[in-house]
Formats: structure tokens, C-alpha cells, sequence
């Protein structure tokens, strides 16, 4: 099962944009809403094996905070 660095815990659902620890120093799994709209989309330079993932400022905000302090 994957570890969990930063997650919003009042989510309903439990199924909101979460940030997972990664095997790479440095790294993080991040879950959030993919973005898939082809006029969104034309407006990047997204390299083949990436995507894009949106997610709220707050609740990225939110996963910084909890990333740094896990790094610490």
C-alpha cells in the first residue's frame, strides 16, 4: 500500500487530489484531477509519459507544508 505524505483529511469521499511518498529521493506521487481537454491541453509542451493534473492552490498549499515537514 502507498504511504501517504499529504491528503485533505475532511475530503468526502476520501478520494480527493493526494500527495503518496515516492521510492526516489526528491520525488512524490501526486493523484489529482487529469486534465483532458484538448484546448487546455494545446495550451502546454506536455512531454510523452507525462500528464497534466490539476489541482486547488489550497490544497496544493496544503501538500508543500506536509512534503517539507516529511523531509525534514
Amino acid at each position: 500500500m502507498a504511504t501517504v505524505i499529504a491528503h485533505i483529511p475532511s475530503c468526502p469521499g476520501g478520494s480527493c487530489p493526494t500527495t503518496y511518498a515516492h521510492p526516489e529521493p526528491g520525488m512524490a506521487y501526486v493523484q489529482g484531477y487529469r486534465v483532458t481537454d484538448p484546448q487546455v491541453l494545446a495550451q502546454f509542451n506536455i512531454p510523452e509519459g507525462e500528464v497534466l493534473i490539476a489541482m486547488p492552490n489550497s490544497v496544493l498549499a496544503d501538500h508543500i507544508d506536509q512534503v517539507r515537514q516529511v523531509q525534514a
